[in-house]
């Protein structure tokens, strides 16, 4: 298959890989920045969600302010009995939902009226009154014990909804309050969102709500449905299907984490809101829903006429990068092709050369190509005289070979004339070696003798030697043991004296760790005084009322650091408890070691008198032992004179006969010598024969050779 049509076969798959790669990124890239961006506008809604939730609850309070202080409410609360306070209350708050509703333009508009301590006094949209509201109503609880308006959401009679709470107070005391709400789904009227394509559910716990829950509440606003544990309220849109598209594991993870969700559900987005009464309890969601098929769509056009652009470039890539290759990679290469073809089918014209233009790696090659081809030419051409100088020297090895010859026939002559020499002198050097081994026997004999005295003289010698060795060692121990003996006693003195300074610092830490005895029973005093004194102050403190407050924590301090001092001075006295255990039982080992120190001293001493003893008896008897040794001595070297003559006299025999024996070796070698130059002579002479016959054949290569180099075209001309 030709470089041309594989070059193809390879783009081909590369192409196909190329666009699958791109048609697959294109798309993930699309859906991820679409998910992205749904998920950032879900973030933002429900951003929106909390901002629009507070702007209600700022709302809910300010009216409820507004009513709670109405100067007609106040008189009302002034009444004596419910029904008296409700008596003159409805009129005055009919008057002011009629008002508030005409001013700020809300259809919805309800009062509700409580009395301490936490009771139902009046509710502006139905006749149900003084129920206790204790069990549920945290919120109405806490405004009424503490004076103080709060803002929120809350599970009621009225279902969850957004509430506003202010007191109504009759001078400084707080005699009821009054609250005014507005159901969640109003956030959707004050957000600046499409409602055909963001719709919203409303979510209730169901449990909280079912045991509170007025009835006609219950079937007019929770008659939607349920999704898992909680209860629809209230849906925006027509095209909202919530079993479809709300998720209750979804929910259920929510409310757990008390965590906005924000998800994407086919060509919905969603996001799950928690609502969080005044405790921080999850008591329904906001669930808002985006409607992204319109925006979809609008994507899949961008990517789909993204994808054709990208292929429609993927092709135009593809041509040109073919293009490139064929005329800058193959043709240089079928160029390239053609001159080793020209070479090759010729009769080896290696004149002709590659034209290089370029710069690149295909142009290197050509001008590789090139270089190679001249250093051929040159090989050739030295080859080519080489061939020339071997028939020349052929020539000559053949005039030199035959010289050789008839000097090997010469040398073959004289090496059997030298092996008939060497054998009458080998047999004269036998008789001289018989001569020599009578000599040796005799010399034998006198050497003998000399050694049997020398070995007595030796072993007297050496007994006498180590007696006195034994003595010196016996000597030098006692010598060494005296030493060590004197430095036992000078450190037994010092161990004593050591031991009796040991005990005298014992008595003065004695005396230290009583006097630290001492100075705790002080502490424990002081800290007794300051904790008394403390307790004083507390007092003094609590009858000086506010005024005293700053004194009593300084005085609450100093008592607690008075008992922190009496707790450590209680541990120091238990720590100076042992170690005065320890003083004692150390003073004790003290006296005890000085006394087994004087025993030592004594012994030591004992030991050391001895000793000077055994040294001065040893020293006596070495003397007396180098007296005889001295006279040993004297014949020993007699002996030794007497040996080594004898042993030179020997020496100069086995010399002799070392130099006769080394003699008829080296005849005996002489003769192998003799032997092997005969055979290498032939060996040389057989050699050379065949020397003659590879100069001929050498001869015969030289010219083979020289007619194939006349084959290659060199331009020698």
């Amino acid at each position: 298959m030709k470089l041309q049509t594989r070059s193809i076969l390879f783009f081909i798959p590369l192409f196909a890989i190329n666009i699958i790669a791109v048609i697959f990124f294109v798309n993930i890239n699309f859906q991820n920045t679409l998910e992205e961006n749904t998920l950032n506008e879900s973030r933002l809604l429900s951003n929106e969600v909390k901002i629009m939730e507070d702007q209600l609850k700022t709302k809910a309070l300010s009216i409820a302010t507004m009513v709670a202080t109405n100067p007609d409410v106040m008189d009302a609360y002034t009444k004596g009995s419910n029904d008296e306070i409700r008596k003159f209350l409805r009129p005055a708050a009919d008057l002011l939902v009629t008002n508030l509703k005409n001013s700020m333009d809300i259809e919805d508009l309800r009062f509700h009226f409580h009395i301490a301590p936490v009771q139902s006094l009046y509710r502006t949209w139905t006749d149900k009154k003084d129920d206790d509201l204790s069990s549920f109503r945290h919120s109405v609880k806490q405004v009424i014990q503490t004076g103080k308006p709060i803002m929120g959401i809350e599970l009621g009679k009225g279902g969850m909804v957004i509430r506003g709470i202010h007191p109504i107070k009759i001078g400084t005391k707080t005699v009821g309050s009054v609250e005014m709400y507005f159901q969640p789904q109003q956030l959707l009227g004050m957000m600046n969102i499409d409602k055909n394509k963001i719709g919203l559910v409303l979510l209730a716990d169901e449990e909280s709500l079912l045991d509170i829950i007025f009835e006609d509440d219950l079937k007019n606003y929770y008659n939607k449905g349920e999704i898992g544990s909680q209860m629809i309220s209230y849906i925006s849109s027509d095209w909202i299907k919530p079993d479809e598209d709300i998720s209750a594991d979804l929910i259920e993870k929510s409310k757990k984490n008390s965590q906005t969700i924000n998800v994407v559900k086919g060509n919905h987005s969603l996001s799950y809101i928690p609502i969080n009464d005044f405790q921080n309890n999850t008591v329904g969601f906001y669930i808002f829903i985006q409607n992204m098929k319109d925006q979809i769509q609008h994507n899949k056009q961008i990517q789909t006429k993204l994808t054709i652009l990208l292929i429609f470039a993927n092709i135009i890539i593809l041509l040109i990068l073919i293009f490139w290759i064929f005329k800058f990679i193959i043709r240089p290469i079928k160029r390239l092709d053609k001159a080793v073809e020209i070479i090759s089918r010729g009769s080896g014209d290696l004149t002709h050369r590659i034209t290089v233009k370029r710069q690149d790696e295909l142009g290197t090659i050509g001008e590789n190509f090139n270089s190679f081809l001249k250093k051929l030419t040159e090989i050739v051409r030295n080859t080519k005289n080489a061939s020339e100088g071997t028939e020349h020297s052929s020539r000559e090895l053949t005039i030199v070979s035959d010289m050789t010859m008839k000097a090997s026939h010469a040398i073959s002559e004289s090496i059997i004339r030298s092996k008939e020499q060497l054998s009458i002198t080998s047999k004269e050097m036998d008789n001289s070696r018989e001569y020599s081994g009578i000599i040796r026997n005799n010399l034998n004999d006198f050497q003998e003798s000399i050694e049997q005295l020398s070995a007595i003289v030796e072993e007297s010698s050496a007994g006498l030697t180590e007696m006195m060795a034994s003595l010196e060692n016996v000597n030098k121990l006692v010598q060494n043991r005296q030493s060590l003996t004197e430095e036992l006693v000078v450190l037994s003195n010092e161990g004593e004296q050591s031991i009796g300074e040991t005990t005298n610092q014992i008595d003065t830490i004695k005396d230290s760790v009583s006097q630290i005895e001492a100075f705790t029973s002080m502490i424990d005093d002081i800290a007794s005084q300051t904790n008394l004194l403390s307790m004083n102050a507390a007092i003094e403190a609590a009858h000086a009322g506010d005024a005293g407050k700053g004194f009593a924590v300084v005085a609450e301090e100093i008592r607690g650091l008075a008992e922190t001092s009496a707790e450590e001075s209680k541990q120091i006295s238990g720590s100076i408890k042992k170690i005065t255990e320890i003083i004692l039982n150390t003073e004790k080992s003290g006296k005890a070691s000085k006394e087994a120190f004087m025993k030592i001293s004594k012994a030591v001493k004992n030991v050391a008198e001895g000793l000077s003893g055994i040294a001065l008896s040893t020293n006596e008897i070495t003397s007396g032992s180098r007296e005889v040794m001295n006279a040993i001595l004297e014949v020993r070297d007699v002996t030794i004179n007497v040996k080594d003559s004898s042993a030179a006299i020997n020496q100069q025999q086995i010399n002799l006969n070392n130099v006769v024996g080394e003699s008829i070796k080296a005849m005996g070698k002489m003769q192998k010598m003799e032997e092997d130059m005969g055979e290498k002579s032939s060996e040389i002479e057989s050699s050379m024969k065949n020397l003659v016959d590879v100069v001929e054949q050498l001869n015969t290569d030289s010219a083979d050779m020289k007619e194939e180099i006349k084959r290659f075209e060199l331009n020698d001309k």
